[in-house]
């Protein structure tokens, strides 16, 4: 299993992926528009910098339209050779996956609500299928048993897919991603509480 911190912030990136458990780095928009980017491509270049070559950056693209979703993964792409493109699984990402795969561009399906959803991202050509395990809790969504049957399907049908569970809130989801096999996507603040439990603190203080 693989664990990569979820970040775009070259401080902390620089501080985790000095740890021999950390494959790489994943982005969003999201974490980029919070730290007020100037100039996306460049920062995305400054995070790719720190890694070593078995790490990797995972990279959104974005597009309102599939048009605009290609032509931003392909400049990713261009940018980054190395780096796997992330795309929602929506009615965009699903029309330009074909076309991404058919250019052996390693692909993250995110956003992913169902095993339905997740299986047919697989079908589709991601190599990671990415559920957001936290707002599908939100949203009265039994996240687990999503995870479980994707897992079971990818191994049913041999599918080179795998499960990058992301929106991870506690230690405890994060431990019960990686009972049932999965990849992992970690914020900063979590991977901390995983590796220095309050009761530990008190104890070695």
């Amino acid at each position: 299993m693989t664990i990569y911190v979820d970040t775009a912030n070259p401080k902390e990136a620089e501080q985790w992926v000095k740890h021999p458990f950390i494959a790489g780095i994943t982005t969003n928009p999201l974490l980029l528009a919070e730290l007020k980017i100037t100039d996306r491509f460049e920062h995305l270049q400054q995070l790719s910098s720190l890694l070593t070559k078995e790490q990797k950056l995972m990279v959104q693209a974005v597009g309102s339209t599939p048009d605009e979703l290609l032509e931003d993964a392909r400049t990713l792409h261009e940018m980054l050779p190395q780096a796997v493109i992330k795309i929602p699984a929506d009615a965009n990402g699903f029309s330009i996956a074909p076309t991404l795969v058919h250019d052996n561009i390693e692909l993250t399906f995110t956003a992913v609500f169902s095993a339905a959803q997740g299986i047919l991202a697989a079908f589709a050509g991601g190599h990671f299928i990415a559920p957001y395990i936290g707002r599908m809790t939100d949203s009265k969504i039994d996240a687990w048993a999503h995870v479980e049957d994707m897992l079971d399907a990818f191994s049913a049908h041999e599918l080179d897919a795998h499960v990058l569970a992301a929106s991870l809130r506690t230690p405890e989801d994060v431990a019960q991603a990686f009972a049932l096999g999965c990849h992992v996507t970690i914020k900063p603040s979590i991977l901390k509480e995983c590796l220095a439990p309050k009761q530990t603190q008190e104890m070695v203080n």
